[in-house]
């Protein structure tokens, strides 16, 4: 029987027509890499080569006892386990797989293993096994997962949405779920693995791709011609303002992917703009600020060759009496009642500023001289018709007197405008007050009751 299997296991390896190789064989199999050893349908080893005695302890001759893989398996589970494994080999012909063995030394390792069935004379219950040691690049495989899941973990625990792409720039290697919800996209972050930009592109608005990406979506997008390293910022219909950052991933001068990163700043920008707000608005009635309508006033100039506006200056008629009599408290209610009304009037392009105490200033775009006067009317009999009512019921008629002066001319400073326009405010006070009067060219009035 010993003398059967050996020969058998050299003829395995070797070509049986060629009788003057068949000793030397046996020497090869004992020199080889490689741990070789025969299990038969019992699973007992029945041969082993001299690779498999140093390694596995398996002894190179064999035992009248015909050792056992029971030694070699951590467990009985994994012994049970190998023996379906040579059931597969014995049906199917060969087997291929990674399994874990213990060594000499109790270790245990990593073995790439692969099993064929010796047929010779018809017996066919036979496997050969033959191994190679890969503990060490398992070790570094499973290096590798483990960072990979780190890194995974890692990004998904970012309060920020990433986007990474290959070293070609062209698919999605590493996303989270903060992206998705960050950009709003109708689906999990882990089914965009592995899909291209062009697909990613997909989900979202062609304005917002053009904003990531720099370029616009088509389907056929050369990776070359994607922008890296800019930074922009984009307003979603609902609000939401996302910062956006692309980063190009390198080492050593070489192009490893990119990197977008996606950051929520609707919070910072409302922020930002409450502030803005504080700095050029009103505190009391929520109207801009003299300072800052004087800044718009600068730029309202320098465009009237180019569009026909207007400055509106007015004051509340005998605002003092109302203070006097009714309290400071009062006045303010007034201030912001009478903000509220004229605000109403206004268009998006027109322009509302408290310039001091009961004093306030309009500019309105795009209207004539005609147009200007007929709006400034509309607006004083609007005010004069729609009183403050106070929480006694009591109501307080607010009455306004205006001062119009049309933007015509560029090379006009911003005070002199102002000053020009304060003087129909005069003059329509001098005539009675609740009145509309238009500064003209020559210096003259022109009013109307």
């Amino acid at each position: 029987m010993k003398n059967y299997l050996k020969e058998s296991a050299i003829k395995f390896f070797a070509n049986e027509s060629d009788d003057r190789k068949n000793v030397s064989f046996e020497k090869i199999i004992d020199k080889s890499a490689a741990i070789i050893f025969m299990v038969d349908a019992q699973q007992k080893i029945v041969f082993a080569n001299q690779k498999a005695k140093d390694v596995l302890g398996v002894s190179l001759e064999l035992q009248s006892e015909n050792k056992s893989l029971r030694d070699l398996h951590r467990c009985e589970q994994d012994y049970w386990a190998f023996g379906e494994l040579q059931r597969i080999a014995l049906r199917t012909g060969r087997v291929c797989t990674e399994w874990q063995l213990l060594t000499a030394d109790t270790e245990l390792r990593w073995f790439a293993l692969q099993g064929m069935v010796l047929n010779t004379d018809g017996n066919g219950e036979t496997v050969v096994w033959t191994l190679l040691d890969t503990d060490t690049q398992h070790q570094k495989e499973q290096e590798l997962i483990y960072k990979k899941q780190q890194m995974e973990a890692a990004i998904d625990c970012l309060p920020y949405g990433v986007l990474l792409t290959d070293h070609t720039g062209s698919y999605i290697v590493a996303t989270n779920e903060a992206l998705v919800k960050i950009l709003e996209l109708p689906c999990m972050s882990n089914s965009l693995l592995g899909e291209s930009i062009v697909n990613f592109g997909l989900f979202l608005q062609d304005d917002l791709f053009l904003k990531i990406f720099g370029v616009p979506w088509s389907e056929t997008i050369d990776p070359a011609a994607i922008s890296h390293e800019c930074k922009g910022l984009y307003r979603f219909e609902s609000g939401k303002y996302v910062e956006i950052e692309n980063i190009s991933v390198e080492k050593n001068h070489s192009f490893l992917g990119a990197c977008w990163v996606f950051r929520d700043v609707t919070d910072m920008k409302a922020r930002e703009l409450a502030l803005s707000e504080m700095a050029w608005t009103d505190n009391l009635t929520g109207a801009y600020n003299r300072r800052y309508f004087f800044n718009r006033l600068v730029e309202e100039i320098s465009l009237c060759d180019r569009t026909s506006s207007a400055l509106l200056v007015m004051d509340i008629d005998r605002f003092k009496e109302i203070n006097d009599k009714y309290g400071h408290c009062i006045g303010d209610q007034a201030l912001k009642h009478w903000v509220t009304v004229m605000s109403k009037e206004l268009r998006k392009s027109d322009l509302l500023g408290r310039i001091g105490g009961d004093e306030f200033a309009i500019v309105l775009r795009d209207v004539d001289k005609d147009v200007a006067f007929a709006r400034a009317e509309s607006m004083r009999r609007v005010i004069e018709n729609y009183p403050l009512t106070l929480d006694n019921g009591f109501k307080i008629y607010l009455k306004t007197s205006f001062g119009i002066r049309l933007l015509d001319d560029s090379s006009i400073s911003e005070d002199a405008l102002f000053e020009e326009a304060d003087k129909a405010l005069y003059e329509a006070k001098r005539l009675g007050r609740n009145r509309c009067v238009i500064f003209s060219g020559s210096g003259s009035m022109i009013g109307e009751a």
